[in-house]
């Protein structure tokens, strides 16, 4: 069989699989592969996409490996390629649910076979799919072992650290994240030839961290380290991340005009490319310094391009953000029942979400929208609950004491 598979196009393959199975092609379709895409296929007039191969592969029960060329690759081999395809599924947005299935399949899978790779790998892919879902406990236990291995470095596999960083500091670890963040700067920078735009970005990533932390003044340090790195950088994303870093500062620090202009800069940088989910949360950073700015009007434009970039299954906190802003814009302009919605709304998605700080500005939101309607004793409780939640070094600290002294007098 594996002589006549590998005489055969892939159309041929295809559809002999498919005549083997008893399919059509309408059970082989699925978005974006119509029936007429298949047939097409099938008759040498299309090459399909990957993304298409591992569509019709997986309903073939087959790999893509095997349906692209009809080699049939060995265990470790095959493994691999079902890695890859996953690996690209989480880049691409896919459904979540699905991946983590896959993924802890072929960690179960590599952990019997002792493929140490494949288990660092899958591990990986596990960690990140539980950050993007808010379960931060479990992505710091996946990831963290998963970094400890050789090949597991911070030029290679940025995202990895990156997102282990993150699920630290929702999850109130943030010295770990620095500290994190900071190896991670110093590993690059000892290592030539310098990488100069990865230790721009870990660097910004490491500012990101001390602001979160009330760091002010290591977080400018960290600030500088980067542009000293990303000077005269064209890249376009290095570049943003610049911007991006001495927008959160500046914010951070009062200076909320510095920041409106460097966050303005990175959005038009983001709208060159096609990264609608960096422009969507570009948008939700600028609607905050908005708000603090007062600036309600600008505010509710900011969320308005938000909403309509954020994806189908975007990550739970850009979702979340973006109600808790809404409730804060809608609660400052009298519309104390819209807030009201967004607030809970807001509240009910997080759950027993592992950022004490999210869900704390959450309930600092609900506090506003009970004050807007006149219900002090509501407001009162809700402020309480997110001052509980709320770390007091936080760069949210003083400003919920301000908003609670101004909703609550008294």
């Amino acid at each position: 069989m594996h002589a006549v598979a590998a005489r055969e196009t892939i159309g041929e393959r295809l559809r002999r699989l498919r005549e083997e199975r008893r399919l059509t092609q309408r059970d082989l379709a699925s978005p974006g592969v119509s029936p007429q895409y298949i047939s097409r296929i099938e008759h040498g007039d299309r090459n399909p996409s990957v993304k298409a191969l591992r569509k019709l592969a997986a309903k073939l029960g087959v790999s893509a490996e095997f349906l692209e060329s009809g080699n049939d690759p060995a265990p470790t081999e095959s493994r691999s390629f079902r890695l890859a395809d996953a690996e690209l599924a989480l880049r691409l947005g896919e459904d979540p649910a699905h991946l983590e299935a896959t993924f802890a399949g072929l960690l179960e899978e590599a952990t019997s076979a002792g493929d140490a790779v494949a288990q660092t790998r899958a591990a990986l892919g596990l960690g990140t799919v539980a950050a993007h879902r808010g379960d931060h406990d479990l992505a710091i236990a996946q990831l963290e072992v998963a970094v400890l291995a050789a090949w597991v470095t911070p030029l290679r596999n940025a995202d990895a650290y990156v997102t282990l960083g993150h699920s630290l500091v929702a999850a109130g670890r943030e010295e770990e994240a620095v500290a994190l963040f900071r190896a991670c700067v110093e590993e690059l920078a000892a290592r030539p030839p310098i990488d100069d735009g990865a230790v721009t970005r870990f660097a910004t990533y490491l500012s990101y961290a001390l602001v979160d932390s009330g760091r002010l003044e290591e977080a400018r340090q960290a600030n500088e380290l980067a542009l000293r790195h990303g000077q005269g950088c064209e890249d376009r994303s290095t570049r943003i991340r610049l911007h991006w870093a001495s927008a959160r500062l500046a914010a951070s620090a009062g200076d909320l005009k510095v920041a409106e202009l460097s966050i303005t800069r990175a959005i038009t940088l983001i709208e060159d490319s096609e990264d609608t989910d960096a422009l969507a949360r570009a948008h939700l950073v600028a609607a905050e310094i908005a708000l603090w700015e007062n600036n309600h009007a600008g505010a509710a434009d900011h969320l308005a391009r938000a909403e309509t970039l954020l994806p189908e299954g975007s990550a739970l906190e850009d979702r979340v953000f973006l109600l808790i802003q809404q409730a804060f814009v809608a609660a400052r302009s009298g519309e104390a029942a819209r807030a009201m919605d967004r607030a809970n709304r807001a509240i009910q998605l997080l759950g027993d979400h592992t950022d004490a700080t999210i869900r704390g500005r959450a309930h600092w939101a609900l506090a506003e929208a009970y004050a807007s309607a006149g219900a002090t004793d509501s407001a009162h409780a809700a402020f309480t609950t997110a001052g509980e939640l709320i770390p007091p070094g936080s760069k949210h600290a003083n400003r919920l004491l301000e908003a609670w002294q101004l909703a609550v007098p008294g």
